[in-house]
């Protein structure tokens, strides 16, 4: 079984902004979701759902709130086990957010992220 390797805990001062700001979440999770993509490492955009989890309540809130039950949760957002992509979007959605697709850009543009 394939698992996922995390760079170090979550630091306690991103979980305090998050709480403090709501809407730095959103931008927070943009962000994971780019870099994640740009490194090739599923490990970032988890890490930032863990954050996300952390500061909105923890396992218990995002389980009353999502599709998935808490053993599924804890395996993928302790890297346990890679998840399904019916998992991230999962968590995602039971957070208040959704994973959203955008616009390749064209080669030699700007891109947003």
């Amino acid at each position: 079984m394939r698992t996922i390797e995390f760079l170090g805990p979550i630091e306690t001062d991103i979980i305090e902004t998050i709480q403090a700001h709501q809407e730095e979440a959103q931008a927070y999770l943009n962000s994971a979701l780019a870099q994640s993509r740009k490194e090739k490492d599923l490990a970032l955009l988890l890490q930032a759902l863990r954050a996300l989890t952390k500061a909105k309540g923890g396992l218990k809130g995002l389980y009353e709130k999502s599709s998935l039950n808490l053993e599924d949760l804890y395996a993928v957002l302790s890297g346990e086990r890679v998840p399904q992509w019916e998992e991230m979007y999962a968590i995602a959605l039971g957070l208040g957010y959704y994973l959203a697709v955008t616009r390749k850009q064209k080669a030699g543009s700007r891109s947003p992220f």
